[in-house]
């Protein structure tokens, strides 16, 4: 391709162009690209969910779930199906014990389907069905079993049902043919005419577009894991000031089919979300609408610091590396936000930042408030966040008091076993077991004696002593951010032990029979509950072809989306994990230069704080749930960014500019072609 018209066209005025180029693509291919559609008309007193399940085998772990949300009344609703060869069909009318009458039920499918034409009275009861009856209009009554809320029906096939994708060739041909030309204006002008701050912060505001119109498009509250349940706590909370206790009735309304509902945990996401949107709640027409534009905001905080400072934005570049951390910000959850606050972290402890002139004695303790305020909230948000804010601070010890590779070995040692016995503690196969206390006692001795060595060197000298007190201040301050919520659940649910058996109370009444505490801890849990308890081993679950929890935590952290069943080409995970991979090599050898004193010291602090993500992220699947999912490890990116920052001086920019460019070039193809067609409106 001929690139000399590039040379005579501004940096500025090639990006706008590349913005247009960018969202015609996308919309262009709003089009949904699945292997069918099927639309109902379903009657129901009283509004709920209706879902179809499709089943390629017989394991759970190859289900697709598609479902759509039923208001009380008549309800015209369009599922659409992925692509796959299906060998049973399950359709679940209501989630609860209303009666719905089915009166149509018409499926689309490409060519070479022309026998396959079901009908309402196709359906046959399967499971929790008191009687299904013809109606006079040629549909069929299911009447759920009372107090049941899990209706299922089958729809009966003669033969696999194998579904080839729906699409329209000319659409493909014209998108492809647009967001080329994007991505050799991108890359051309990554690599040659533009810095990498500017590739930065116009990306962000791309991919700020791109979250927007997918929050736009998608169902509310069913087309994304578990937002109804975060959504519920988000709508609780407009309405009350303070979290509840974890067994008030008033909140039966939130629970999962686990019988657990996300006002149980510290997580301060809902809380700050409800606060922040209940004044302009009458604005949108569903509360989750208005917890939805909360995500979008903080996105574009994200970008908004990026186009302020001058310094440090190369630490943000590392968001281009996965799509799933965009997909986190165009629907409600609980990840958006400690994610923005783990960046705006690394941000604050970048090598230019204030913080260090504190530590150094050189400023007051308001410039390092921003820093303490974000890990206080840290220690509040999502469990798996928790390992950065002892990474940080780890990270400024090392770079301020020297620590020694022995006592930061030791100090990450502890935390993984007693992160470990955090773990085991919750579960009866390990009840009184000599592998708990060792790991408990291990743990504590391991974590006195670095903090013992490490205060006897510092207290000698009076810079490190003076440098030792100020991180042990910004370390109680952060505790000090988050006291007010730790103080409120201590207030309303007692301790944590008491508040553990609260809970257990509220899942056993509750939850479904097969998940239930009791049937779990005796073995017996359904949807991958209790695996130790199941006599699945460790390495089983990590590597075996049933569960491989290692492959796919991989894939779902590149950008799965949906209820983790819309994925990308293998291909394109294999080169995103490949550009991920070089990017670290990189910023390693990067820092290597940088810090060539403190480089061993300060990779074991970036790998070991990787290490305890990963160890909760997996003994959770292990223990309590089986949740392969990649979102648990963004984490990670953060602690790459922190690298990146601190490598910042180092890197060979032309090369990291173009890996850069790269990464936002597959992650858009990602999000573009994968993600926006699959919520896209239109036939």
């Amino acid at each position: 391709m001929n690139i000399k018209p590039f040379a005579r066209v501004t940096p500025g005025v090639a990006y706008a162009l590349c913005a247009l180029v960018l969202w015609l693509a996308a919309f262009v291919m709003l089009r949904s690209v699945v292997g069918a559609m099927i639309d109902m008309r379903l009657d129901s007193p009283r509004a709920g969910v209706a879902q179809w399940y499709l089943f390629r085998s017989a394991g759970f772990a190859d289900v697709e779930l598609v479902s759509v949300a039923l208001r009380a009344g008549s309800n015209d609703v369009r599922f659409r199906v992925p692509p796959g060869t299906f060998t049973a069909l399950r359709f679940d009318p209501i989630d609860n014990d209303a009666t719905v009458v089915v009166r149509s039920m018409n499926w689309h499918l490409a060519s070479g389907h022309e026998g396959f034409v079901p009908s309402p009275r196709s359906l046959v009861p399967l499971e929790n069905i008191a009687s299904l009856v013809p109606s006079s209009d040629g549909g069929a009554v299911a009447v759920p079993r009372p107090g049941t809320n899990n209706p299922q029906l089958l729809l009966p096939l003669s033969a696999p049902l194998v579904l080839e994708p729906m699409r329209s060739a000319w659409r493909d041909a014209l998108a492809a043919a647009m967001l080329s030309v994007f991505l050799t204006a991108l890359i051309r002008l990554a690599h040659r005419r533009i810095g990498t701050r500017t590739l930065i912060v116009v990306g962000m505001f791309l991919v700020g577009g791109l979250i927007i119109g997918l929050a736009c498009m998608s169902p509310v509250g069913v087309a994304h894991p578990d937002e109804r349940a975060h959504a519920f706590v988000f709508e609780y909370l407009t309405e009350h000031v303070l979290p509840p206790a974890a067994d008030d009735p008033g909140t039966r309304w939130t629970l999962s089919t686990f019988g657990y509902s996300y006002l149980f945990e510290l997580n301060v996401t809902y809380w700050i979300a409800a606060r922040t949107m209940a004044p302009f709640a009458n604005l949108f027409a569903t509360p989750e609408h208005a917890a939805r534009i909360f995500q979008c905001l903080l996105w574009l905080v994200l970008a908004c610091v990026a186009l302020r400072r001058k310094r440090g934005t190369i630490a943000l570049g590392v968001l281009f590396l996965s799509p799933q951390m965009w997909y986190v910000f165009a629907y409600f959850n609980g990840d958006a936000l400690p994610l923005m606050f783990a960046f705006l972290a690394v941000l604050l402890s970048a090598p230019e930042a204030s913080v260090h002139a504190f530590i150094e004695g050189r400023a007051s303790w308001r410039s390092s408030a921003a820093l303490a305020l974000c890990l206080g909230l840290l220690l509040v948000s999502k469990a798996n966040y928790l390992p950065l804010v002892p990474g940080i601070l780890l990270w400024l010890a090392v770079v301020h008091l020297e620590l020694s590779g022995a006592v930061v070995c030791a100090v990450l040692a502890a935390l993984a076993l007693l992160g470990a016995r955090v773990f085991m503690a919750g579960s009866p196969a390990f009840s009184g077991s000599t592998l708990l206390a060792a790991a408990g006692v291990g743990g504590a001795v391991l974590l006195v004696a670095a903090a013992f060595f490490a205060i006897r060197r510092c207290w000698s000298d009076a810079t490190l002593r003076s440098r030792l007190l100020r991180v042990a201040a910004l370390f109680v301050l952060a505790l000090l951010f988050a006291a007010p919520r730790v103080a409120e659940d201590l207030y309303v649910n007692g301790s944590p032990g008491t508040k553990a058996a609260r809970i257990e109370a509220v899942e056993e009444a509750n939850a479904r029979p097969d998940l239930r505490p009791s049937v779990v801890g005796a073995g017996h849990g359904g949807e991958g509950t209790g695996l130790v308890m199941q006599k699945v081993g460790f390495g089983e679950m990590l590597f075996g072809p049933y569960y491989a929890w290692v492959a796919r935590n991989t894939t779902t952290a590149l950008g799965v989306y949906g209820y983790l069943n819309i994925l990308a080409p293998s291909a394109m995970y294999a080169v995103q994990l490949a550009v991920v991979l070089l990017c670290a090599l990189m910023v390693a050898l990067a820092l290597r230069s940088a810090e060539p004193r403190r480089y061993v010291r300060l990779l074991l602090v970036a790998a070991g704080t990787s290490f305890l993500v990963v160890e909760s992220s997996a003994l959770h699947s292990w223990i309590d749930a089986f949740q392969p999912q990649g979102r648990y490890l963004f984490p990670l990116f953060a602690m790459l960014a922190m690298m990146v920052a601190y490598a910042e001086g180092r890197l060979p920019r032309a090369g990291f500019r173009l890996l850069l460019a790269t990464a936002l070039v597959i992650s858009t193809l990602s999000f573009v072609f994968v993600a926006l067609p699959a919520f896209g409106a239109g036939d």
